[in-house]
């Protein structure tokens, strides 16, 4: 396998397919379709909103929803920020839910319906941001920076932490398991080996 190109984080990444073709389709649930120009500007307010909060770089960030439009463009706008999803599958049950988001020290999670049986086990002064409008929370239409606003720029390093993922292993406790930005860069990159290019569709 050739050299990897020189490290681009994903938010750079997103950033400049934005800036060469905005109007293509970026992201869809079915319901709703994004163009990377709007999927960019999404991030960025996001992110600056996210900081608003006082949400550092290197801070985690839970997610507990389906898959949708809005927690896609709520993990691009945490990494835009610096900030470290922590995504939590709506399946586990409401011990380890909170098990999980004690154990990342999120302040902050993105939810929507699908988290509604499992934020009783929430960790105490937990802030919800609603994707939906049945979640509990600041309605993430509210919640976000103004449009036009840019949020503070970050640096990001190959070692830096990318997102936390919880795994079971073979223990059954599930445990947080870091992945930094190089390796999501490696993935975008072997992407183009397997025939991805910029009119596929995934």
């Amino acid at each position: 396998m050739p050299a990897l190109p020189p490290f681009q984080p994903v938010p750079e990444r997103l950033r400049e397919v934005a800036r060469l073709r905005p109007g293509a389709p970026a992201v869809g649930d079915g319901e709703q379709l994004l163009s990377y120009g709007e999927l960019d500007v999404l991030a960025d307010r996001v992110a600056a909103a996210l900081q608003r909060e006082g949400i550092c770089q290197g801070e985690p960030v839970a997610l507990c929803a389906a898959s949708t439009v809005m927690q896609v463009a709520a993990v691009l706008g945490a990494l835009r920020a610096g900030a470290v999803p922590a995504p939590v599958a709506p399946s586990v049950t409401p011990a380890q839910f909170g098990a999980m988001l004690a154990d990342a020290g999120a302040r902050l999670a993105f939810v929507d319906a699908v988290a509604l049986p499992l934020l009783r086990a929430a960790p105490v002064g937990l802030c919800c941001v609603a994707l939906d409008d049945a979640a509990p929370g600041e309605r993430f239409e509210a919640w976000l920076a103004p449009a036009g606003v840019v949020p503070q720029s970050v640096t990001l390093a190959p070692a830096d932490p990318f997102n936390i993922i919880y795994s079971s292993g073979t223990t059954g406790t599930p445990k947080g398991i870091v992945q930094p930005h190089g390796m999501r860069h490696a993935h975008m990159q072997r992407a183009s080996y397997y025939g991805m290019a910029a009119d596929s569709v995934l």
